[in-house]
Order: structure tokens, then C-alpha cells, then sequence
């Protein structure tokens, strides 16, 4: 019998009750790992976990918290702690994406909103794994980013704790070099989401026509931004008719928390279909 690439591993996923953080619980519990499911709605997560226990005949353990939450943050932890005595791997799937604003138009209620999430509940989370992992010497820290690392179009706001997010991961892989510990970053491509992340479409814009903003620039020399909005840059600088397929992201993650990835090291992995080349 083949053993599977999670087999045993305990893995919190954060951000799992559906789009792609649920889609990552589905592969981890099909390679073999006891998938610790968060996120803010209880009834949807306890859903989400029940369905892909069901799919995959693995565990799942569903445990509610809101990432920027400091309490409940703890809570997690402590509750996985007590449940398994440890856990293997973390994958930070949660983000306040913003409304696709440049900085401009923002006040300090957005930046606090987006900070809060995308900065401050990453570091803490990061905080409480890295302090369970150096303690047994192994562990793996996968954190979702963006391709907004690469080509910053997006929100201001959201870009710049994308930013934190790689400085941050950069630094706890130095800080691990030798130990049994690894900390890496995946981006994902385009892919419509509830939050609107990384979504394919937008609600009050037609994108039917992807290369219009382009067809702008070759006229007019610069990008409009019309009442402070990234996305007709966004649309000019992407080709988002190939969303990426959510499966091949997840097999990206599998490969980087299992044991075939133990020399991989402070990388950033993306997975887009190209479609931000």
C-alpha cells in the first residue's frame, strides 16, 4: 500500500469553510492528514468539515475562530493542543482583501480592517506555531500570498500587508535555517471567491471585454482609476480568462507540508496558469 503524503500530520487550515482554504482540507484529508478546519461562521465550517470528512473518509475537526480575534486565536491553539498533544503544519488562507482601492480614497477604518486581518492575525498565528514547532523541531508554516508580490496591482492597503506577509515568512525561514522547522509562501492565480480575492469577476464591472483598460493605455499613455478603483489596472496587467484551478494550488501545498519538501526553505511557489506573466 502506498503511503499517503500527510499520513498522520495534523494540519490547521485557516480560512476552510469553502472556497479554497475548503478545497485545501479536501487534498490534505485525502493524502492522510487530521485537517483542523477554522474560520468566523460556525454553522458553515462545521458544514464544510462534514462534507469533506465525508468525501475524503478522513478527519476533520472543526474549531470556529476570527483570525484578526487575539482570544480566539488562543483558543484555537490551546484546543488543538489539548485534542492531538501537537500539530504538523498551519496554512494561513484568510485575508481582508479590501475593496480594490487605491490609498487615496481609503480612511483609517479600511487600513484598520484590512492590517488587522492580513497583518496582525498573521503574526500572531505565525507567533503560536513557531513557538510549537521549535519546541519539537519540525513543523511547516505555509502561507498564502498573492500575485500581488509579484505585480503589485491590487489594493493599496491590501498590497502593502502582502508585503508584511513576505518580509515576515522571509525572515522566520532565516531565522529556522538548521532546524526542523520551514516557513513558505504560496500564491494562488485568479479564482472567484466569496470575498472577492483573486475573483474572476466583479460585481459593478463588466470584464467581458478583459483588454479594454489596455486599449486605454495604447490611446491615452496612462491607466484611469476611476473614483480611486485598481481594477481597470488590474484588468490591463492580468490575463484573468485563466483562472487557476483550485485543486492544482492545493497539490502545490501537499507537496510543501509533506516530507518530500523537507529541504525547501523560504520559497514563494506560485500556482496562476500564467495568468500574471
Amino acid at each position: 500500500m502506498n503511503r499517503k503524503m500527510l499520513d498522520g500530520k495534523v494540519i490547521i487550515v485557516v480560512g476552510a469553510s469553502g472556497g479554497l482554504g475548503k478545497v485545501f482540507a479536501t487534498e490534505f484529508a485525502r493524502e492522510g492528514a487530521i485537517v483542523v478546519m477554522t474560520g468566523r461562521n460556525e454553522e458553515k465550517l462545521r458544514q464544510a468539515a462534514a462534507e469533506v470528512a465525508e468525501e475524503t473518509g478522513g478527519r476533520t475537526f472543526p474549531v470556529q475562530a476570527d483570525y484578526k480575534d487575539k482570544e480566539d486565536c488562543d483558543r484555537l491553539f490551546d484546543t488543538v493542543l489539548a485534542e492531538f498533544g501537537t500539530f504538523d503544519g498551519l496554512v494561513t488562507n484568510a485575508s481582508s482583501t479590501g475593496e480594490q482601492l487605491s490609498l487615496e480614497v481609503t480612511d483609517e477604518a479600511y487600513v484598520d480592517e484590512i492590517i488587522d486581518t492580513d497583518v496582525k492575525g498573521l503574526i500572531r498565528y505565525n507567533r503560536r506555531a513557531l513557538q510549537h514547532f521549535l519546541e519539537k523541531d519540525s513543523g511547516c508554516i505555509l502561507n498564502i500570498g498573492s500575485n500581488n508580490l509579484q505585480h503589485p496591482i491590487c489594493d493599496s492597503v491590501y498590497c502593502a500587508a502582502k508585503y508584511a506577509m513576505y518580509g515576515l515568512s522571509k525572515q522566520l525561514a532565516m531565522r529556522c535555517v538548521g532546524t526542523g522547522v520551514r516557513v513558505n509562501i504560496l500564491n494562488p492565480g485568479s479564482f472567484p471567491s466569496a470575498s472577492g480575492a483573486n475573483a474572476t469577476t466583479f460585481a459593478d464591472v463588466d470584464t467581458s471585454h478583459l483588454y479594454d483598460a489596455g486599449e486605454l493605455v495604447q490611446a491615452s499613455g496612462r491607466i484611469p482609476v476611476p473614483n480611486g478603483s485598481m481594477i481597470p489596472i488590474m484588468k490591463a496587467r492580468t490575463n484573468r480568462a485563466v483562472p487557476v484551478h483550485l485543486e492544482q494550488v492545493a497539490y502545490a501545498a501537499v507537496y510543501i507540508l509533506s516530507d518530500l519538501a523537507t529541504d525547501v526553505q523560504g520559497q514563494m511557489f506560485t500556482v496562476d496558469r500564467g495568468g500574471y506573466l
